[in-house]
């Protein structure tokens, strides 16, 4: 028993060959010229792992394209079913399993160094900002002087008089809460900051490009992360998450200003 290798194989063959190799060189120049915004905080190992799945994925992608062309380009053969290979079948399993055990410890290791926040004894001690998400604006508060939040109650949220996140006025806690405008939140450059955060609605998701900063905000439940901004300027906040019709203009502006200034910048923005 024996098959013809249609009459195209050749041409097709050869298309494939450039489709792929194109793909390859885009994907290279990609990845030499990084698209992603410049890094604003301490979180390069972010980069680096993007980096490190991209190249171990385009080293797959690569071999597997390369086998699929040899086999296009084979001379036709009389056609039978290959005998099993056991050896083969588990060196290429124990291979991927390698490889992905490998990616996904690395990937611990980066997610547990970004969450343990600064291990510097002398460091000053992070700025606590409460982030509070609604449909479609951002709410931030810091606790003031005496470092303690004032209670909130979801009950008492009253827009109309621009209590939007249920701050409970009566508790002498919230007497020096500092309260920022809706959508600004104002950080110190080269210092920790400790977010909370929360929703009050729906699904939200607090995402900052240029901080390598990504984490959804869920009715209910309060989640923490740190970083540290490392660059002064204006850096837009997103919700990466669909929240409902106005999702789209659910933005926000993180201001990074120079340790010495902040104070200053704090209270211009409160007045």
């Amino acid at each position: 028993m024996s098959f013809e290798a249609p009459k195209n194989g050749g041409a097709l063959a050869r298309l494939f060959a450039f489709l792929t190799a194109a793909f390859v060189a885009w994907s290279a120049y990609a990845l030499a010229t990084s698209s992603l915004p410049p890094l604003a905080a301490n979180r390069g190992r972010i980069d680096s792992a993007i980096a490190l799945n991209l190249v171990i994925s385009g080293i797959v992608f690569l071999g597997a394209h390369v086998a699929l062309l040899l086999v296009l380009l084979r001379r036709p053969r009389e056609a039978r079913i290959p005998h099993e290979n056991a050896r083969v079948e588990m060196l290429w399993t124990a291979l991927t399993a390698i490889v992905l055990v490998a990616l996904l410890v690395n990937s611990e290791l980066d997610s547990r160094a970004l969450a343990g926040g600064s291990t510097d004894p002398g460091a000053e001690p992070p700025v606590v900002v409460e982030v509070v998400a609604q449909q479609f604006a951002w709410n931030f508060r810091l606790p003031g002087e005496d470092g303690i939040f004032g209670r909130t109650d979801p009950r008492l949220v009253d827009q109309a008089e621009l209590n939007f996140i249920g701050l409970d006025r009566k508790d002498p806690a919230a007497e020096d809460d500092i309260i920022l405008p809706q959508g600004l939140l104002v950080l110190p450059e080269g210092r920790e900051v400790r977010v909370r955060l929360r929703s009050l609605d729906v699904i939200h998701s607090f995402f900052v490009a240029p901080f390598r900063v990504k984490r959804d905000a869920m009715p209910g439940i309060a989640t923490e992360f740190t970083f540290t901004p490392t660059l002064s300027g204006r850096f837009e906040l997103a919700c990466a998450e669909h929240c409902g019709l106005g999702h789209y203009r659910m933005r926000g502006m993180v201001e990074v200003v120079p340790k010495a200034d902040w104070a200053a910048r704090l209270k211009e923005a409160v007045q």
